[in-house]
């Protein structure tokens, strides 16, 4: 409990963010949301829309991170590495890429999330 109440203060957890927007010709749109707690757990999640295809990749700073799932051009994705998932350690102006078949088909740069974005509700 104490845990999910330090994520609400901005002071004791680094949490980034991009939007991802389409790369060389593709359209499709997306976000990308990271968050660092003091204790080194990572949490991070990926939305995506107009995905062709069935699979895509997550690449940060041009390494593999993870396999995602198409479903319909949609792709939705949430990580937390307290349960297994690849603990990355980010900073504001990281590039996170979307990629298929070897080439990105969405980028974006990270920034520090604001705190009134922090307490929007998703």
């Amino acid at each position: 409990m104490l845990d999910a109440l330090k994520g609400f203060l901005p002071w004791l957890t680094l949490r980034l963010e991009t939007k991802l927007t389409g790369v060389a010709g593709f359209t499709g749109a997306g976000a990308f949301r990271y968050a660092l707690s003091p204790a080194g757990s990572a949490n991070y999640e990926v939305e995506a829309k107009g995905v062709a295809g069935r699979t895509a990749e997550l690449f940060i700073l041009g390494e593999f991170v993870a396999a995602l799932d198409c479903d319909d051009g949609r792709v939705s994705a949430k990580f937390d590495s307290r349960i297994g998932d690849p603990a990355v350690w980010l900073a504001e102006g990281d590039i996170v890429e979307i990629r298929q078949n070897g080439g990105s088909v969405l980028r974006g740069n990270l920034k520090m999330r604001r705190l009134r974005n922090i307490l929007r509700p998703a």
